[in-house]
């Protein structure tokens, strides 16, 4: 099947900025396949953050639970932070992990975000 040329560009946008190269290469593999179908349920949207925080299917692009999806929420909450918490840059976060596949990954990578938005973060390990 063959893919539309916007969403390949917007495939191929996203593996450029993408910092995992499990996903990465995932992607770049359905896109030499040709899965177009399969591409376009994966950037169709985007993980919603609800009551549960982000939850989806661990595979990459927009509507997946992966770094990169971590990486913006994350961003997006410090920038929240830093508008509406006056006092957030001095009493920092606290970014932890639970049993979930890949949730240290995944904490790391959002206390990173958040402490280069200029909000310490005390990182736990459990």
């Amino acid at each position: 099947m063959s893919i539309a040329p916007d969403l390949a560009a917007t495939v191929r946008d996203w593996i450029a900025i993408d910092p995992d190269p499990e996903t990465r290469a995932e992607l770049e593999g359905m896109l030499a396949r040709g899965e177009g179908d399969l591409l376009a349920e994966r950037f169709a949207g985007r993980v919603a953050f609800g009551t549960a925080g982000l939850r989806s299917g661990m595979y990459g692009g927009p509507t997946g639970m992966c770094r990169l999806v971590v990486r913006q929420a994350a961003a997006g909450i410090a920038r929240h932070l830093r508008a509406d918490i006056p006092d957030a840059r001095t009493r920092g976060v606290v970014v932890t992990c639970d049993a979930r596949h890949k949730s240290d990954v995944f904490a790391r990578d959002a206390a990173e975000v958040v402490a280069a938005h200029g909000i310490p973060v005390t990182l736990g390990d459990r």
